[in-house]
This record gives C-alpha cells, structure tokens and sequence, in this order.
C-alpha cells in the first residue's frame, strides 16, 4: 500500500478512536486497568509517545539517513498481514532511551485527545516525504526488523488500530 492508501486508512483509525472515546471524561482516562495493564489515559500517551518515534524513522528514512539494503522478509510478511498480531506484544529488549514506551504516564481527557489530534497532524505532514521516499534506505525496527519510510508509516498505523483492541476490552469491563 502507498502513502496515500495507508493515511486514508489512518484517518478512519483516527475517526473510530474519537468516536469511542466521545463522552469520556477524566475519570474514565485517569482510572488504571483492573487486573493490571494501561488505562485508557497511558494507552494514548503510549501511542503519541509511539507515534512520534515510527514517524521520526520514517522521515529519516525518507531523507536518506539509513541503510541501503534490498527486501527484508519479517517487514514484507509484517506488510502483507496488514496489522499487528491481535494479542498483546511486549516489544523484546528495548534500549534504555525507549523504556518510556512499556511504562506511560496516565493523560487526563483534554491532553488525551490533543495527544491523538497531534499524532494524526504528524501523519499528515509526513505522507508526502513518504511517498517519495526510496525503498531500499531501512532503519531497524527494536521488534520488526529493517523498515523503509513506506513500512514504519504503516507501522504507525497499525500501532495506532491494533490499541483500539486494547480500548475496547477495557470498555466492556467498566461498562460490564
């Protein structure tokens, strides 16, 4: 899929997330998991956090700063399911410059959704320079392998979809 198909993809991502969280006010972002795990607050910091870091690579990549190599099997089959494996992955062995992302702070309602309004600008701005980017210029990827600017842009979007999962168990708990 191109640029232009993975941000139209992105914005309907983007629409499902506002919707749900429609009518949630802080408590709702503040309240931890039960059992353990995010609240729906530290999901959205997890994902800006993210975000910014799968777009960071991309751009990179679309300027030329990477590795020049040719097909990579773990980011084509990644590609060619089209989403993230639907069950929760701990990324292996994270540096600790990244650690940030396993343990997110709990964001109120308002910085939640600017927090994802902010995440959908970073997609916006970065669809050009992705589109034109060489497929052969990669950065690796802590659990993915060697992406292109095409594949972490997906990257992102995928991230972005497969936490709506996430949100709506936690939905069905505290309305069940």
């Amino acid at each position: 899929m191109n640029a232009a198909g993975i941000f139209t993809k992105f914005e309907q991502t983007h629409r499902t997330w506002g919707m749900r969280l429609d009518g949630l006010g802080d408590e709702a972002f503040q309240r931890p998991a039960s059992g353990g795990g995010w609240g729906i607050g530290q999901i959205c910091h997890h994902i800006g956090s993210v975000t910014e870091m799968l777009l960071e690579n991309a751009e990179k990549c679309a300027c030329g700063d990477g590795k020049e190599m040719g097909f990579q099997f773990q980011p084509a089959l990644i590609m060619l399911f089209g989403s993230l494996p639907p069950v929760r992955i701990n990324v292996p062995d994270l540096p600790p410059e990244l650690s940030h992302f396993a343990n997110p702070t709990a964001l109120g309602a308002a910085d939640a959704r600017d927090t994802l309004e902010r995440a959908a600008t970073q997609m916006r701005s970065a669809r050009d320079a992705v589109s034109e980017a060489s497929s052969r210029c990669r950065r690796r990827h802590p659990a993915g392998g060697w992406l292109n600017a095409t594949q972490w842009y997906a990257m992102t979007e995928m991230h972005y979809r497969h936490h709506l999962r996430q949100l709506a168990r936690l939905r069905a708990i505290s309305s069940g």
